[in-house]
């Protein structure tokens, strides 16, 4: 039987698109078995104990996830820079000492002020002497209207003296508002002036441990936002910070309670108190698979005798929604 040619063009473009179609398809079925097998192999090398291990019975919840937490400060660290620019005189600190409240960080070599602050001060004075004046002039000024009041009630004296005494008595008075003013601005500039006399220490604001010290010698230092001249760690209880696994957070209660062991073989556990969620996921890379979002929940270390260090992970147990089990699936830490 002959074929027709509009048979024999739909024939070899349907063989085109087939072979096309299996040179799309093929590479990338064989590059999903491969990771199907990779994921197997995994599983199969992983211990059944770290995929389905039970939840070690001192941990007081009927449900819970384990998760991966990092050991951090409860404070953000403090970043500090000198309020006016100047050379490094003496750096009086040096990384992981801890500082009280007050205490001098840096010695700077800055301008003079104490010109300016003399300024400051005979002004106040001045102002302060002009005033006083202003009010022995007033109490004068009041004991005469009141006398001539009384004469003019008596028709001793003519009503527009008391009208005189009056219009002085309240210029004298619009005098004194005007110099009280006066005196608060010049005693606000006095303060400015002590205040900048005495920037020529950086100081830490609370007590704390020193994280970094960027300034040396000679260095010159200006305030400049983003270069901190010292970044303090205030003196605070620790925190851990947990990440849970997006699907996850379903599971996950309102302020959810939550336990730690400490690292190691038989680690010792501690509580953990809730302070917040993060508003935004962590997006961590996973050795196998795309990236997992990672849910960040803030927990304070309740007691101060945990021997834990900034950084290091620890196992954590955040209370869940009631299941069947006490043997919970494991929030595998992304690599």
């Amino acid at each position: 039987m002959k074929l027709s040619n509009v048979t024999l063009f739909f024939f070899w473009c349907a063989l085109a698109a087939g072979l096309l179609l299996g040179g799309w398809l093929v590479p990338r079925a064989a590059d999903y078995l491969a990771r199907g097998t990779a994921v197997l192999e995994a599983e199969e090398m992983m211990p059944v104990e770290e995929i389905f291990r039970p939840v070690p019975s001192s941990v007081p919840f009927a449900a819970c996830l384990r998760a991966e937490g990092y050991i951090e400060l409860a404070a953000e660290p403090l970043p500090l820079s000198p309020l006016r620019a100047g050379l490094v005189a003496r750096v009086h600190v040096e990384p992981e000492q801890r500082v009280g409240a007050n205490q001098v960080l840096i010695s700077l070599n800055v301008e003079k002020t104490e010109g300016r602050q003399a300024e400051a001060e005979a002004r106040l004075a001045n102002t302060q002497a002009r005033l006083k004046t202003e009010r022995l002039k007033e109490s004068e000024l009041a004991e005469r209207y009141e006398r001539v009041r009384r004469l003019v009630a008596m028709e001793a004296a003519a009503p527009q003296e008391l009208n005189e005494f009056s219009y002085q008595l309240r210029l004298c008075r619009a005098r004194i508002e005007e110099f009280k003013t006066l005196r608060r601005l010049h005693q606000a500039q006095l303060d400015q002036a002590g205040a900048e006399a005495g920037q020529h220490d950086l100081r830490a604001p609370v007590a704390g441990r020193v994280w970094r010290v960027a300034a040396t010698p000679g260095m010159y230092l200006e305030p400049v936002p983003g270069q901190p001249a010292v970044v303090l760690a205030p003196d605070s209880t620790l925190a851990v910070r947990v990440l849970v696994r997006e699907e996850d957070a379903p599971r996950l209660r309102e302020r959810a309670r939550a336990v730690a062991f400490q690292p190691g073989e038989g680690g010792a556990m501690f509580e953990l108190a809730y302070l917040r969620t993060e508003p935004e996921a962590l997006l961590m890379e996973a050795e196998l698979g795309p990236p997992q979002r990672m849910i960040q929940l803030v927990y304070r270390v309740i007691g101060e005798d945990v021997p834990l260090v900034v950084g290091q992970s620890v196992e954590v147990y955040v209370e869940s929604r009631v299941h069947s089990s006490r043997v919970t699936e494991p929030t595998l830490p992304a690599s």
